[in-house]
């Protein structure tokens, strides 16, 4: 083996074979090639810029959360949260025992450690769905002490200004909220206007004053699920645990299309 192909390997070793990355492709069409050391040294400088580009952490929304392909075990620690809050539901109250809601919340609190770095200052967009609540109100998307509930949602319009909905058929209620940075780990949260819509025709529009306060998080972070969608999970405590989940092209509004040797980018 020259030392084309000990650089190639190197790379594959040292960053992982992903497969369907950006990587991967670059390296098949590489090991075919015959490359002169110098060549080999240009190619290994790019795949670990693009390495470094796409898949290190960042403390800001970018193309580079390390979820982007996050670890086996972080991946797994997750994914178990999730299938044990989905199974409960998203409104806690209606279909689990207490025991199993504690059982959850600590089971949120361990993924801290795995959780990107200053999550209260990551910049989101896009809409969020909601996949567990410990609340036993409409924050929950629950119909005031019935045992309905409808869609809950949070969508963010700028890093400033974000839209709890719950929808029940026609009926769609919002309230509007503007959140602010405490510190790392903790966002302030005020609602300011709530509405009101049927079949898409707003019927109420009211303004209001009132503390939302506070959310803890216990973790935020992009995972692959079983089926390798990535998603972009957030958990907190407000000081009811919440979870939510977004998935990536959502968030970013960008599709990747893959053919057997191209890959490009599609901008919504």
């Amino acid at each position: 083996m020259g030392l084309s192909q000990h650089l190639l390997a190197w790379t594959v070793l040292q960053y992982g074979y992903r497969n369907n990355s950006v990587l991967s492709f670059i390296v098949d069409a590489a090991m075919k090639m015959k490359l002169t050391t110098f060549t080999a040294l240009l190619l290994f400088i790019a795949l670990t810029t693009i390495e470094a580009f796409v898949y290190h952490e960042t403390d800001r929304r970018g193309w580079t959360p390390r979820g982007m392909v996050a670890s086996t075990d972080r991946n797994e620690l997750v994914r178990e949260v999730l299938s044990y809050a989905r199974n409960i539901g998203p409104v806690g109250v209606l279909s689990s025992t207490e025991k199993e809601r504690d059982d959850l919340l600590e089971m949120s609190r361990k993924l801290k450690d795995h959780s990107n770095p200053k999550p209260a200052r990551y910049s989101l967009k896009g809409t969020f769905d909601l996949v567990y609540s410990a609340h036993p109100g409409p924050p929950s998307g629950r119909l005031g002490p019935t045992p309905f509930y409808g869609k809950a949602t949070q969508t963010f319009l700028d890093d400033e200004t974000y839209i709890n909905a719950v929808k029940f058929g026609p009926l769609r209620v919002t309230i509007q909220a503007e959140i602010k940075v405490k510190d790392d780990w903790t966002n302030e949260v005020r609602f300011y206007q709530t509405t009101v819509s049927l079949f898409g025709k707003r019927i109420v529009k009211k303004d209001v004053d009132i503390s939302g306060g506070e959310w803890r998080y216990l973790f935020l972070g992009q995972i692959e699920d079983a089926n390798g969608r990535r998603k972009l999970i957030r958990v907190m405590e407000t000081p009811r645990l919440f979870i939510l989940e977004q998935p990536i092209e959502r968030q970013y509004g960008v599709n990747i299309t893959r053919r057997p040797q191209l890959f490009y980018l599609q901008i919504k």
